[in-house]
């Protein structure tokens, strides 16, 4: 089910994958739409594989949509260490709603560490709506088109690093 999504992939390739993810995302999640309309930049991974037995990983390549065009490539890269077991396959979508958070992103060394507890049901996994404004937030994530089965509470470190295609 995770065969060949681990590789790296061409502009071309990451571009199509990106619009059918907010195709998907926007027919999901209508909200999205206008959290989309309303901030500066999102980063969209369209396939972040994750797996792991007490020690896990993930990986995934995506870009950065700004003024409706591709700004930059991106992969994402995790370790994680905990209770742990499974494999899963997830979008993320990350809406920048402040100049600062996408800057910040930008400037920033693409590291990000947290606690995780997580379970996911095949084809499944929970999210919440917004039902307030989003200048509220200087950052909103979506994590949809889950698949797979990986359950635990576990340390994750990841990082998000630039690429070239």
């Amino acid at each position: 089910a995770f065969g060949g999504a681990a590789k790296a992939r061409s502009a071309s390739d990451i571009n199509n994958s990106v619009a059918r993810a907010l195709r998907d995302l926007y027919r999901t999640h209508p909200d999205a739409r206008r959290v989309a309309a309303d901030s500066h930049g999102a980063l969209v991974m369209p396939d972040i594989i994750k797996a792991g037995f007490v020690i896990g990983a993930a990986y995934g390549e995506g870009a950065l949509i700004k003024d409706g065009r591709t700004h930059s490539y991106w992969k994402y890269t995790a370790g994680s260490v905990g209770w742990q077991a499974g494999g899963q396959r997830t979008r993320m979508a990350i809406f920048f709603m402040t100049k600062k958070a996408l800057r910040g992103f930008l400037t920033g060394d693409g590291v990000e560490m947290g606690l995780d507890a997580e379970l996911t049901v095949i084809d499944g996994g929970a999210d919440v709506g917004l039902d307030t404004t989003t200048d509220r937030y200087d950052v909103i994530v979506y994590t949809f088109g889950r698949a797979g089965l990986l359950g635990g509470a576990s340390y994750t470190g990841g990082q998000y690093t630039r690429i070239r295609r």
